[in-house]
């Protein structure tokens, strides 16, 4: 077992172990309680179970792609794993003890700033290699229905190819105008 995969598996442990612990004391909290806390908290829950899944996803690809050929795929998901798991003890603690909830979501946001700040340029690049080849494997679709089907598609596939460069230029437009707040904040490194 190597010492990195030793170490996310104690990550995994005890972050886990932290949000059943949290997630026991909200049943012990609302067991005699008539409301259930899905009504009380309409926002909070919910937002805890989305939170929940993402970290599943992110965790399952961090243990996936700890090659070293996919560093920045491997990096990206680490700080999505580490902001989901720490999202989700924070909203856990929001239902329990709300002002320190609240105090603690505050923290949360800082360090969401703060990574994604620091991520940007990894994220940027991320989103142009999946366009690219998300462009390759639609002109390899539409290449193969030529084929099979033997209708030329040259009008509809230009059509698809202005559709992409347009969904990239809102994507590029769209990080630039995310990266200048991030810029401008001039966050300490």
């Amino acid at each position: 077992m190597r010492s990195g995969s030793r170490n996310l598996s104690w990550q995994l442990s005890f972050t886990l172990f932290l949000i059943a612990t949290l997630a026991y004391s909200v049943q012990v909290k609302y067991q005699s309680s008539e409301v259930s806390p899905f009504e009380i908290h309409k926002i909070t829950i919910p937002t805890l179970m989305v939170d929940l899944v993402i970290y599943g996803i992110a965790w399952a690809n961090e243990v996936n792609l700890q090659a070293p050929n996919d560093a920045i795929y491997y990096t990206v998901a680490c700080k999505i794993r580490l902001l989901a798991s720490t999202l989700a003890v924070v909203l856990l603690v929001l239902i329990l003890v709300p002002i320190l909830g609240w105090l603690l979501l505050g923290l949360w946001f800082i360090l969401f700033l703060r990574v994604s700040s620091t991520s940007y340029q990894e994220t940027y690049r991320l989103l142009l290699e999946a366009y690219d080849e998300l462009k390759r494997l639609s002109g390899n679709a539409f290449n193969g229905l030529k084929r099979v089907i033997g209708i030329s598609f040259d009008g509809l596939k230009r059509l698809i190819g202005d559709a992409f460069l347009r969904l990239k230029r809102v994507c590029i437009a769209a990080l630039d105008k995310f990266k200048r707040p991030i810029e401008e904040a001039q966050l300490p490194v």
